[in-house]
């Protein structure tokens, strides 16, 4: 991935730098990215703001609108704050990878197509680096037609992110997942018109001591609560699977979740999820899903674009959720 000719600002290898004020950074010739989600194009970029290997940044109180495939990527950044950013865009909203010390404060993020705030631990600093010590507390993330939550009208329109699933708009951890998340706290977030939280480990890295509390969800498209350890492996050869532990999530509410989507915890037969601590929990589901729909699965209701692979597409058994090492969506 291209780093400082995509980006309308970018910075490398910098210290001690703010960007604030009450101004807009527009993205609209902006590219979303390549393969089918969004057409890349040569020469074209896709991030509004991209930092390398800063330290002691400050984002505070500005605004972006469609701002690409990525409105932030932070990689390998320490020290970072971000307070008081409104974010309305066709991809990625805040992308924190491989940072440390970071603080996510009183946020609005609509992010339709994609993760709203999404912490990853990739292997693009050449090493896997874990992403630690992250407070996320006082934000709103939604899945609103794009340019809908800045102009206040909040409009429904879209159904659909690119996947052919519910809009995104969620709090997600992973999937770039090399390095690990550990030591994180989420608290007192809203989650409207979206997907649930996820915590993705798929690439060999750790999570672990995560508290998330305190959060409200409206209209939830898919899984409450999703937690995966997969083993999808992109990494150097050899890596060992990865592991989630000293996970606690309580006092979340959630109304209107879709009837398909339970809460899922799932490991590998021979790598369980360890010590994870559930309380609290209120999930209302909207209900309207039929065992015989269930039996019979129709089109409609199953989205096959994450039933890839061996074992995964049909025919299968209705009552036996298919399984695989290298699925890491839901």
């Amino acid at each position: 991935m291209l780093f400082r000719s995509d980006a309308l600002l970018w910075g490398e290898g910098l210290d001690d730098l703010t960007i604030t004020g009450a101004g807009r950074i527009l993205g609209t010739g902006l590219s979303r990215g390549g393969g089918g989600r969004g057409g890349a194009t040569t020469g074209t970029g896709n991030k509004s703001i991209a930092l390398k290997n800063c330290r002691n940044v400050t984002l505070r109180d500005f605004s972006i609108l469609q701002g690409g495939w990525f409105a932030l990527l932070a990689t390998g950044v320490d020290n970072l704050t971000i307070d008081g950013l409104r974010i309305d865009t066709n991809r990625d909203g805040l992308d924190i990878d491989s940072c440390r010390n970071v603080r996510i404060a009183n946020c609005t993020v609509n992010a339709p197509n994609d993760d709203a705030i999404v912490l990853k631990s990739s292997f693009a600093l050449g090493t896997p680096r874990a992403c630690e010590n992250i407070t996320i507390t006082n934000c709103l993330v939604s899945g609103f037609d794009v340019g809908s939550v800045l102009d206040g009208t909040f409009k429904r329109t879209v159904e659909r992110a690119p996947d052919r699933d519910g809009p995104t708009g969620r709090i997600k951890l992973g999937t770039e997942s090399n390095g690990g998340f550990k030591n994180i706290t989420i608290s007192n977030c809203v989650f409207d018109r979206s997907r649930g939280l996820a915590l993705e480990t798929v690439d060999g890295g750790i999570i672990e001591d995560v508290t998330i509390s305190n959060i409200t969800m409206r209209d939830v498209s898919n899984s409450v609560i999703f937690l995966r350890l997969g083993n999808r492996a992109r990494g150097p050869e050899g890596t060992a699977v990865g592991m989630i532990r000293r996970v606690s999530i309580s006092q979340v509410v959630a109304s209107g979740v879709d009837a398909r989507y339970p809460i899922i915890i799932a490991g590998l037969p021979d790598n369980p999820i360890k010590d994870v601590r559930l309380s609290d929990i209120r999930v209302v589901s909207r209900g309207g899903l039929t065992l015989e729909q269930a039996a019979t699965q129709p089109s409609d209701l199953v989205n096959t674009f994450f039933l890839r692979g061996p074992g995964l597409a049909g025919p299968r058994e209705p009552f036996a959720p298919p399984r695989s090492e290298e699925h890491t969506s839901e």
